[in-house]
C-alpha cells in the first residue's frame, strides 16, 4: 500500500500493532503500579480532598462576598486631568491650577524615563509573562523578615499602576486602620486588579500610564510635571544624572532635594548603583555624576503675579472650569514690567508707613494697559497675596482731582479753550476765586437746610493759594479747586460765588465718564431711600445717557466725590487720548490636547469723541431730512459721509485733550512735574519721553487725606495708581520741622503714586524706542487748531443772564511764584 509516497508493507503494519500493545500494556502497569501505592493513602486523599474543597469554596465564596472580585473602574486609564497653567507673555509661568497635579506625556516625549524606570524598578517588565513577579516578592519578603517589617516592597510596574490607578479606597483603609489584615487585602487586591488590567491594555501602554502617574512630591505626578518643578525643564532635556534624582523621589517623595538635599544624595547615589550594576552606566560615569549638585528650590511666584492670575482665574471660571482641566492660558501679562510695578508699589508703601507707622493697613494697586488694544501688562498690588486675595482691580474710592480731567474734556466738548492764546473764540477763563479770612474761597455749595459748603485750595508751599481769574489750562496743571469749580452746575442749582458763568453740567461730565467705560456707582431706589441717599432722576439720567439709578455725587464730582475703580481709570484716560478699549488679560486658551479652544480678538480702538460728534451730526441730519418730508432714516452714502465729516473734528479733540493732560507734567508747577525732573533722592529718575497724567488725593469731609492717585499715559500705554487704607481712614503723618514744632503733611498722590508711574514707565521703555505725541499738544505753545463747534455750546444758563460775571487780567500760567507743589 502506497500512501503519500511512502510504502507500507504487511509486515511493518504488523510491527506498529505490536508495539502499540506494548506500550498499552506497559501503561496499564504502570496504573496499576499508582494504585497498589496509593492504596493505602486514599482514606487520606479524600478526606483532604473533601476538607480541601469546601474550605477554597468557602473562602473563595467569603472574597467575593466581600468585594474582592469587584472590577476596577476601567474608565480611570483613560483619566486626563492634568495640571491647568497660566502664563505670562513671554512663557513664564504665572500660577498653575490642581488637585491631581500633572501634565500628560507620550513615552517618547519622556527622554531617558522609560528605559531607566524599566531598568530601576522591573528589569523583567517587557520578557515577564505574568504580571508579578515571584522573585521580587521573594526578595521583599527576605528582606521584610530580616528587617521585621513590612516595609520592602515587591511590586512590577504593572502592580504599581494598578494601584495607583484602581486601589485608592484599599490605600486609605490601610493607612487609616494601619492593621496588618488590611495591608494584605490591599496587596491582594493588587494582583488581581494587575490580573485584569494586563489583559485590557498592552505593556507599552502600562508603561506610559506609569510614568504619567508616577508620585515625585510637592503634590506632583508623572515625569513631565515633576520634570518641570524641579528643573524647569521638559522630560527630553534632563541628564541621566536629573532623571536618577527623580526616580529617588519615586521610592521616598519626603526626601524631595528641597526638603531634605542630604537623603536626595543618597537616593540618587543608589540609583545609579543601580544603572552600574545593570550595566547602563559605567563605575567612573556614577562617580562623576555623584558630583553633580542637586536643583535647588526657586521662588515660585518670581513674576510676582499672584493677584494677575487670579483676576484670570475668575474671568475663567464664570464659562467653564479650570482646575485639573489641563487648560494652557496665555495671559497678556509682562513679568519684566510686573516686577518693576511690584517693587516701585511696595518701596513708596513701605516709605509712607516708614513716615508714619500707624499707617499697617494700606492697600496698593497699579495697572497698566496696553491704549491701542486693551490687553492688561501689569497687575501689581499690596498686600501680597498670601496676605490679601482681594481684587483691588474694581475697588472704588473718591478720586479727588484725577477726575478733574473729566471736567476739562467736558469743557473742551462744549467749545471751551484752555488757554485764550489758543485757536477759536470759545470761552478762555475760569475763576479761582480769592482767599477769605478762614483761608477759604469765595465759592460756595448749598447743602440744605441753609448750610453752605465752601470750596478750598490747599496751600502749595510759595504759591499763592488762589489766583483769581486763570487759564483753564494752568488751573488744570496746578489742579486748583476752586478754578474747576468755578463753571460746574447741575439742573438744579450752580455753585455760587462764582465770576465767570458756571457752564458744564454735572451730568455732562458723567456722561462722558460712563462713555469712556467708567462704571459708574448705582443703587437700588428703595434702598438709596431708606440710607438717604438720592439718586439722579430717571428723566435727567435719560437725557445725558447715565445708567439707571445713577448716585448722585453733586457738584463736587468735578473735583473728585465719586467712587471709581483703578481699572477703570486706565480705560478711561485711554479714552481720552481718543482710544477706549476694553481691557483684557487673556489671549488665548489651549485644551489638553494642545489645539486653541479660545482666543481674545482685541476691539479696534474707538474714539469716543468721533462717536459723540456722529451722533450729533445725525441728529442733526435726521432733523433736517424730517423737515424737508424725506423721512429720518440714513442712507449708507450719508452715514459714511457723517463718519468722514467727524473724524478729523475728533482727532482735534483728542489733540486737545492730550494737551491738557500734559500740562501737569510738563507746567513748571505741575503736580506731575516729578516724572520730567526726578528725585536722586529718593531714588526716583525722570522720564526722557512724554507723558500725560494727572494725580489725585481724595479727602474726607475734615479735609483729611484718605486716597492718593495718579493716572497717565504714553502714547501707547496707561496706568493707573491707588494708594490708601482699608477703612478709608486719614493717611496724613505728623512731622517734626528742623525748628522742633510738629506739623500734619498730608500723604499726597504726587509724592506716593506717582514714583510707582515714573519707575514702572523707565522699565516699559528700557528696551523700546521711546514714542512722542504729535507737536501740537505741546501745553507750552497755544492750540493752532480751532476746535469744532458744539450743538451744547457753553452759554450762560438761563437766569444768570443778569449776573454780573467779572473779567480780569488773566495771570499768564508761568507766572506764579516757585517752589515744589504736591497735589490734592
Amino acid at each position: 500500500m502506497t500512501r503519500k509516497g511512502f510504502i507500507i508493507t504487511g509486515h511493518g503494519v504488523k510491527a506498529i500493532i505490536t508495539r502499540f500493545i506494548i506500550v498499552l500494556r506497559h501503561r496499564r502497569e504502570l496504573v496499576n503500579e499508582l494504585k497498589r501505592i496509593a492504596q493505602p493513602a486514599a482514606p487520606i486523599l479524600s478526606t483532604f480532598f473533601l476538607l480541601f474543597f469546601p474550605i477554597v469554596s468557602g473562602g473563595l465564596l467569603a472574597l467575593y462576598l466581600n468585594g474582592f472580585f469587584a472590577w476596577p473602574d476601567f474608565s480611570r486609564i483613560h483619566d486626563r486631568r492634568e495640571t491647568s497653567i497660566l502664563y505670562a507673555e513671554d512663557g513664564e509661568v504665572l500660577r498653575e491650577y490642581c488637585t491631581y497635579c500633572r501634565e500628560m506625556a507620550t513615552l517618547e516625549e519622556m527622554g531617558h524615563f522609560p528605559k531607566l524606570a524599566v531598568l530601576i524598578e522591573d528589569k523583567a517588565f517587557e520578557k515577564r509573562l505574568a504580571p508579578v513577579s515571584g522573585r521580587g516578592i521573594l526578595r521583599a519578603l527576605w528582606q521584610d523578615l530580616k528587617t521585621l517589617s513590612l516595609q520592602q516592597g515587591g511590586s512590577t510596574i504593572t502592580q504599581q499602576v494598578a494601584r495607583i490607578l484602581f486601589a485608592e479606597e484599599e490605600l486609605r483603609h490601610e493607612q487609616e486602620s494601619r492593621a496588618l489584615s488590611a495591608k494584605l487585602w490591599r496587596k491582594a487586591r493588587e494582583f488581581w486588579f494587575a490580573m485584569l488590567l494586563e489583559g485590557h491594555v498592552d505593556r507599552r501602554t502600562i508603561l506610559e500610564l506609569y510614568l504619567n502617574n508616577v508620585f515625585c512630591g510637592h503634590g506632583r505626578y508623572g515625569v513631565k510635571a515633576c520634570s518641570q518643578y524641579y528643573f524647569r525643564k521638559e522630560p527630553t532635556e534632563l541628564s541621566i544624572t536629573e532623571a536618577a534624582m527623580m526616580i529617588g523621589t519615586w521610592r521616598a517623595p519626603q526626601y524631595s532635594p528641597f526638603i531634605n538635599p542630604e537623603q536626595a544624595l543618597k537616593l540618587r547615589g543608589r540609583v545609579l548603583e543601580q544603572l552600574v550594576d545593570e550595566r547602563a552606566i559605567s563605575k567612573t560615569q556614577e562617580q562623576e555624576w555623584q558630583q553633580q549638585p542637586l536643583p535647588q528650590r526657586q521662588e515660585r511666584d518670581q513674576c510676582r503675579a499672584l493677584h494677575a492670575a487670579e483676576f484670570v482665574r475668575r474671568r475663567i471660571v464664570q464659562t467653564t472650569r479650570l482646575v485639573d482641566q489641563g487648560l494652557k492660558v496665555h495671559t497678556s501679562i509682562n513679568c519684566g514690567w510686573q516686577r518693576a510695578a511690584a517693587d516701585a508699589l511696595h518701596e513708596s508703601m513701605e516709605t509712607m508707613k516708614a513716615r508714619n507707622p500707624a499707617l499697617t493697613d494700606l492697600w496698593g494697586v497699579a495697572i497698566l494697559i496696553d491704549a491701542r488694544t486693551g490687553a492688561i501688562k501689569v497687575f501689581a498690588q499690596e498686600p501680597t497675596f498670601a496676605e490679601n486675595e482681594y481684587l483691588l482691580s474694581q475697588i472704588k474710592r473718591h478720586c479727588g482731582s484725577a477726575c478733574k480731567p473729566f471736567f476739562y474734556a467736558t469743557w473742551i466738548l462744549k467749545g471751551g479753550r484752555l488757554s485764550c492764546q489758543d485757536q477759536g473764540s470759545g470761552p478762555c477763563r475760569l475763576d479761582d476765586s480769592y482767599g477769605t479770612a478762614d483761608g477759604k474761597s469765595a465759592l460756595s455749595l448749598a447743602m440744605g437746610r441753609g448750610r453752605r459748603h465752601r470750596i478750598q485750595n490747599f496751600p502749595y508751599e510759595s504759591l499763592a493759594r488762589y489766583v483769581g481769574i486763570s487759564e483753564p489750562i494752568r488751573c488744570l496743571a496746578e489742579s486748583r479747586n476752586a478754578c474747576t469749580m468755578s463753571a460746574i452746575r447741575d439742573v438744579r442749582a450752580a455753585v455760587r460765588g462764582s465770576r465767570v458763568p458756571r457752564l458744564v453740567y454735572k451730568e455732562e461730565i458723567l456722561g462722558l465718564m460712563n462713555r469712556l467705560g467708567i462704571q459708574l456707582p448705582t443703587m437700588d431706589p428703595e434702598r438709596a431711600k431708606r440710607e438717604g441717599i438720592r439718586l439722579i432722576a430717571p428723566d435727567v439720567a435719560r437725557q445725558f445717557g447715565l445708567p439707571k439709578d445713577t448716585i448722585d455725587p453733586g457738584l463736587t464730582v468735578a473735583i473728585g466725590s465719586i467712587d471709581v475703580s483703578p481699572l477703570d481709570m486706565a480705560v478711561g484716560l485711554a479714552g481720552l487720548m481718543g482710544s477706549r478699549v476694553e481691557p483684557y488679560a487673556i489671549e488665548e486658551i489651549e485644551g489638553p490636547s494642545g489645539d486653541v479652544v479660545w482666543d481674545t480678538t482685541p476691539k479696534a480702538p474707538e474714539n469716543i469723541f468721533q462717536k459723540m460728534i456722529e451722533d450729533e451730526l445725525v441728529a442733526e441730519f435726521q432733523l433736517q431730512k424730517a423737515r424737508n418730508g424725506l423721512g429720518s432714516d440714513l442712507t449708507a452714502e450719508e452715514r459714511k459721509k457723517i463718519e468722514a465729516d467727524a473724524k478729523p473734528d475728533a482727532e482735534k479733540l483728542a489733540l486737545a485733550m492730550i494737551r491738557g493732560l500734559r500740562a501737569p507734567i510738563e507746567l513748571t508747577h505741575g503736580t506731575g512735574k516729578l516724572v520730567t525732573t526726578g528725585d536722586p533722592r529718593r531714588g526716583i529718575p525722570k522720564l526722557d519721553f512724554p507723558v500725560i497724567g494727572k494725580t489725585g488725593t481724595a479727602t474726607n469731609e475734615e479735609g483729611e487725606t484718605t486716597d492718593n492717585w495718579f493716572y497717565g499715559c504714553s502714547p501707547s500705554y496707561c496706568m493707573a495708581v491707588w494708594i490708601g487704607r482699608e477703612k478709608k481712614q486719614p493717611m496724613e503723618t505728623v512731622v517734626e520741622t528742623p525748628g522742633g514744632k510738629t506739623i500734619r503733611v498730608q500723604e499726597t498722590g504726587g509724592r506716593n503714586a506717582l514714583p510707582v508711574f515714573i519707575k514702572t514707565m523707565t522699565a516699559v521703555y528700557e528696551h523700546r524706542p521711546t514714542e512722542l505725541f504729535p507737536d501740537a499738544t505741546d501745553p507750552r505753545k497755544p492750540f493752532v487748531f480751532s476746535l469744532p463747534s458744539s450743538p451744547t455750546p457753553l452759554v450762560i444758563p438761563e437766569g444768570e443772564a443778569g449776573a454780573p460775571h467779572v473779567v480780569e487780567p488773566v495771570i499768564p500760567h508761568e507766572e506764579a511764584g516757585t517752589g515744589d507743589q504736591d497735589d490734592f
